[in-house]
């Protein structure tokens, strides 16, 4: 886990009064993100309402499988079992089966993270953001134009 914000001391302490810490590796703030991308089987994304975070796209783009549940956009980027995994929020006992199986299964976890690479490549490259963009400001300034 990495990071500092507001919470980090509380989940620290909670890790450490579950007696998990084995299971864990407390990283702190790392610059840049990517590196813990890089560095991590998984990325976890318990959230109960969500837009399109940036974390998932970062993950994603490094090839760093995303465990997610299913809300907001998150099922709008992540297509399940084919370039990430969706679960139903609070749903703990199938975060618990589809993680065990993923960290068990490192050919399959290499094969949605290359997915999942791929994904961000075609889909949300620079150029790509970029051409979509200037789209949009052309339909508005069209729109504009005639009224």
């Amino acid at each position: 886990m990495a990071g500092n914000g507001s919470m980090w001391a509380a989940l620290k302490e909670k890790i450490c009064h579950l007696k998990c810490r084995d299971n864990f590796r407390l990283l702190g703030e790392i610059y840049p993100a990517t590196i813990v991308y890089q560095i991590s089987d998984l990325l976890y994304i318990p959230s109960d309402t969500e837009g399109i975070p940036m974390c998932v796209l970062e993950s994603m783009s490094q090839g760093t499988p995303v465990l997610a549940s299913n809300v907001g956009g998150l099922s709008e980027i992540i297509e399940h079992r084919v370039d990430g995994f969706l679960f139903e929020k609070e749903d703990v006992e199938g975060v618990c089966a589809c993680a065990n199986f993923l960290l068990n299964d490192s050919e399959y976890l290499k094969y949605i993270g290359e997915n999942s690479k791929s994904k961000i490549r075609k889909h949300f490259s620079v150029q790509k953001m970029f051409v979509e963009t200037m789209r949009v400001y052309d339909e508005l300034l069209e729109k504009s134009s005639h009224g």
